[in-house]
């Protein structure tokens, strides 16, 4: 069980609430349970001076001193929190006392006392340092002496700590309890939060098929539905955005297109011209078949290379479904140069194609690996135009597999301005661009890294300031009965 922050902070709070409520709980029951059993202890003193008061009068008066002594040694034994208990007469003579060593001399003050509103009093008086309670109460009026029963603090801070002592041990023991049930509270809340923030840095990264499995009725069940939902609108709005990026590479890609299709028409219309032009010159004769078949051979090549062209427009312009298949690498990368070379060349830019020839088959989406390379192109050719003093760019793309690993890798790599490390640490998060307002109209590189991420495969780039970038795209080599995307 992971400990996060979170769930400390939870334990933490716990079990500081539940020790502070012990504290709390043990000084007030200290306290109570102090104040009560003194209140107690006093009652019992009073009640045994009253008591031998009353049967000691008799033998105070006969000056009976053994059955006096009798009864206070009788109460003395058969109440254990009692101190001392001690008789004085009428001139302050002790008659009876229960000191083994002997009367203290901190108690020859308490010999004479005046029962004015009460009939028992309450005086704390100290011998050997020790505190007592010296409860007296008068014999008849205190006409012929006084009882003194003493009650010491030390017992009764005995039995309180005694309390305290078993009332500590269950209150360690429930905070004990109160840490487990901490940590198994804590550990449910923060589950599905650390779960939360795991598909948020999975979406984050491009990954927009990370789902939250969160199924309780709750609020946290409630935001991993509300999370779910939001990663099916990104999805969708990643697709619109593909697709408004391919009309934005068409809307660039116009004028090199329209040069490329002008050329193999105009080829076209001057061979039909020639056959317009031999028929006219020559009325009575027949054009030779060989003639012929050659300029209908160049017309037929002419009308062949506008069809390749349009198609290849067509295929990227349509809007992409979740549709993965077999795909060659080779051949896609062939396509996407061929819409984007003729503008290039406009730009004064080369692009150069290395591929491997025999490269394995990849399992994808074609139209989305199209639009990756697309972007990863216009980004070189952006990169070029934005060197200053360049005279000339060049962009290579090289394909190749490894055995190894079962890979497919593509590379673009560019002559262009290059990145320095901050900047290259940062390319693939979402919304970060190098490019001012108005220059970008393709998709982000984060947009890629997770069309590649869907493809099971890895995106990296590679910079520096000043001499150019490269980008690697790897993806799995397609195994037989092991289609999936």
């Amino acid at each position: 069980m992971q400990l996060t922050k979170l769930s400390a902070k939870i334990l933490i709070t716990i079990t500081g609430l539940v020790l502070l409520l012990s504290v709390t709980l043990i000084s007030t029951i200290q306290f109570t349970l102090s104040k009560e059993l003194l209140s107690e202890l006093q009652k019992r003193g009073i009640r045994v001076a009253k008591d031998i008061s009353r049967q000691g009068a008799n033998y105070i008066l006969t000056n009976d001193i053994l059955n006096l002594r009798i009864l206070v040694n009788g109460y003395k034994r058969t109440d254990p929190e009692i101190a001392f208990i001690y008789v004085i007469n009428k001139q302050g003579d002790v008659l009876v006392h229960t000191f083994k060593e002997g009367f203290p001399f901190e108690l020859t003050g308490q010999k004479h006392l005046e029962f004015k509103t009460s009939d028992f009093l309450i005086t704390p008086v100290f011998i050997d340092k020790i505190k007592f309670f010296n409860i007296s109460a008068p014999i008849l009026k205190e006409s012929i002496g006084c009882v003194h029963v003493g009650i010491s603090e030390a017992s009764l801070k005995a039995v309180v700590n005694k309390t305290i002592k078993l009332i500590t041990i269950i209150v360690l023991a429930i905070l004990f309890i109160m840490a487990i049930v901490g940590v198994i509270l804590s550990w449910i809340i923060t589950r599905p939060i650390l779960q939360l923030v795991k598909v948020a840095q999975a979406v984050g990264m491009g990954d927009l098929n990370a789902k939250v499995d969160i199924k309780s009725q709750d609020e946290l069940g409630q935001l991993g539905m509300a999370f779910n939902q939001m990663t099916n609108d990104l999805q969708k709005t990643q697709g619109q955005l593909v697709q408004a990026a391919k009309m934005a590479s068409i809307g660039q890609l116009a004028a090199g297109l329209a040069h490329e299709i002008n050329n193999p028409l105009t080829g076209v219309v001057n061979n039909v011209q020639l056959i317009k032009m031999m028929a006219a010159q020559k009325p009575d004769s027949t054009i030779s078949m060989v003639e012929l078949n050659d300029i209908l051979n160049a017309i037929e090549q002419a009308g062949l290379r506008c069809k390749k062209i349009t198609q290849s427009l067509l295929d990227f312009s349509h809007a992409s479904k979740a549709v993965f298949k077999p795909v060659s690498i080779n051949e896609l990368v062939e396509n996407t140069v061929g819409l984007i070379n003729q503008e290039l060349k406009l730009q004064n830019i080369v692009i150069r194609v290395e591929p491997e020839f025999g490269l394995p088959l990849i399992y994808g989406n074609s139209q989305l690996l199209q639009q990756v390379l697309m972007n990863l192109i216009t980004n070189a050719q952006w990169a070029i135009k934005k060197k200053s003093g360049a005279a000339r760019g060049l962009i290579i793309i090289k394909t190749f597999s490894s055995r190894q690993d079962n890979q497919v890798y593509i590379e673009v790599i560019d002559t262009g301005v290059g990145m320095p490390a901050d900047v290259l640490a940062k390319i693939f998060e979402p919304f970060f661009t190098t490019k001012d307002v108005g220059e970008g109209t393709g998709l982000g590189l984060s947009v890629l890294f997770g069309i590649i991420k869907d493809h099971r495969g890895l995106i990296k780039a590679e910079s520096q300031p000043g001499l150019g970038s490269t980008f690697t795209i790897s993806l799995p080599v397609l195994q037989e009965g092991k289609q999936g995307g």
